[in-house]
């Protein structure tokens, strides 16, 4: 056996350690930025009046919906970490990792925004409480630079650790969609799509709660934001599927919705620049503009890495995945899509795997029951083909499905 198999069975040994390793860290950051975004929210509305008389209403009422936008930016940073640990992502990986980078930057927005707040305010007289008390430089300063050092940390610390995950993680996919380059290629495309999914979901849906708490109710802005935002959620649902079981009808209609979201964020920062509007955006333009832009990059690359996937269609990557389908698949859960002879996929009622009826070719069949027992009680095992897994070593140091044995220390 070869001593890069070897070394990369012996890092399976302790992988386990490093994922929990990467999904305790992130909890625990969400415990201390969401407390310490509870404290800077308390003071913050002990010293400015956030309601909706405040004649500083820009500055106040804006900043508390950025604290509570932050706090659920830390529980989807959660997601982010258990998903990419538990499916073994090393795009989702670095995603989170970069994520990490733009909170880093949201914070240092953050600490600019509330001084320039408490500023306005004590300039106006606005204050609730005498500022010898209670101030910016006694009660708001010491968790707001907190929460910057922090996530600066825990920046580097994740860029490490994804570096240590990468390799242990590709070998996954090696394992899942087999070792062919163009393939492996493929799916590395598929996978930044779907991340790229999750990350648009977060900052447009972030982005409109911005507008449903600073616009008029009786504004034509709000009934705008109220449409987008579930049709948002449909679209990219639409989208998932369209790259999943490569439809290029749903696919067309994604790409129609991005036009119309880049119409959309246009026309926003177009608003919130306008002169007439300042009075409305003051003290929260900076974040609008901020998740605007951030938003507008992310549907730049929602778009090109829609074209490159569209384009990905027929290469192979849906016969792989349907051979090896994910157990939390929204889809197949509800019967939606399966094979592509228009039968569900895998062996009797449940799985993933080949259609039972019809045995792929070179499939073996004079096998015992499925051992795992995921087909029918009288149904045999069926090998797939030899094209889909030629990569799994002839060694006794691995199984049938590829993966290390423990006692590989044994093999000579």
């Amino acid at each position: 056996m070869s001593r890069d198999v070897i070394a990369t069975a012996k890092s399976t040994k302790w992988l386990p350690s490093q994922r929990w390793t990467w999904i305790s860290v992130s909890l625990l950051q969400m415990v201390l930025i969401v407390a310490l975004e509870a404290v800077i929210g308390v003071h913050f509305a002990k010293l400015i009046d956030t309601s909706d008389n405040n004649v500083n209403e820009g500055s106040g009422k804006s900043i508390v919906l950025y604290l509570f936008i932050f706090c659920f930016s830390q529980v989807f940073q959660v997601y982010l970490a258990v998903d990419a640990a538990l499916n073994q992502n090393v795009i989702q990986v670095i995603a989170h990792s970069i994520f990490v980078v733009c909170l880093f930057t949201f914070s240092v927005f953050q600490f600019f925004q509330i001084r320039e707040a408490y500023m306005i305010a004590l300039d106006n007289d606005n204050l609730l409480v005498d500022p010898t008390k209670i101030n910016f430089q006694t009660h708001l300063f010491p968790p707001l630079l907190s929460t910057i050092i922090i996530l600066a940390l825990l920046a580097i610390f994740y860029a490490y650790w994804a570096y240590r995950l990468y390799s242990q993680f590709d070998w996954a996919n090696y394992r899942r969609v087999g070792a062919d380059p163009a393939i492996q290629s493929i799916f590395r495309l598929y996978q930044t799509f779907i991340v790229l999914l999750k990350l648009d979901f977060f900052f447009f849906i972030a982005f409109g709660l911005q507008f449903l708490v600073l616009v008029r109710i009786k504004n034509v802005e709000f009934a705008l934001t109220i449409f987008a935002i579930p049709g948002l959620f449909v679209a990219l649902l639409l989208a998932f599927y369209a790259v999943r079981y490569e439809n290029r009808y749903v696919m067309a209609f994604w790409f129609l919705g991005l036009l119309l979201a880049v119409c959309y964020f246009t026309y926003k920062i177009v608003r919130i620049h306008s002169p007439s509007q300042y009075p409305k955006y003051e003290g929260s333009g900076k974040f609008l503009s901020f998740f605007a832009a951030l938003s507008l990059v992310m549907i730049f690359l929602s778009l090109v890495t829609s074209v490159l996937c569209a384009r990905n269609f027929g290469k192979g990557l849906r016969d792989r995945l349907d051979a090896k389908p994910s157990r939390w698949n929204l889809f197949r859960r509800f019967g939606i899509g399966g094979s592509k002879d228009g039968t569900a996929n895998g062996r009797g009622s449940g799985g993933g795997g080949y259609n039972s009826s019809t045995p792929p070719p070179n499939a073996s069949i004079d096998f015992p029951l499925d051992p795992m027992g995921s087909g029918g009680a009288d149904e045999p095992v069926q090998h797939p083909p030899s094209d889909i897994m030629p990569q799994i070593p002839s060694s006794p140091a691995y199984d049938y499905n590829g993966n290390a044995q423990r006692n590989i220390s044994l093999v000579i």
